[in-house]
């Protein structure tokens, strides 16, 4: 008897275009990801729209690099920076 499996469909979201993990698969300091975003900023700004998610991305994520919790960090990070268009 033959089984048919459904995949849920996941909406794509945006995510940097930078590595949050190191090559042995641990993830980069928070701090590291942060500053990257610092500079990003420097040039270039999230679109209105997208402002809001943006700036409670942004501020869940330095919440949790405060916490040590640098994978969830750089996870919301990288979203939040995929936001920009970098």
């Amino acid at each position: 008897m033959l089984r048919s499996s459904i995949s849920p469909i996941v909406p794509p979201i945006a995510v940097a275009r930078f590595s949050t993990l190191n090559t042995d698969g641990t993830p980069v300091p928070c701090e590291l990801t942060l500053a990257k975003m610092r500079g990003v900023l420097a040039t270039s700004a999230p679109s209105g729209a997208n402002k809001a998610k943006f700036e409670d991305l942004r501020r869940r994520g330095i919440e949790r690099c405060k916490a040590n919790d640098d994978k969830r960090a750089n996870d919301l990070l990288a979203e939040a920076l995929g936001m920009v268009g970098r």
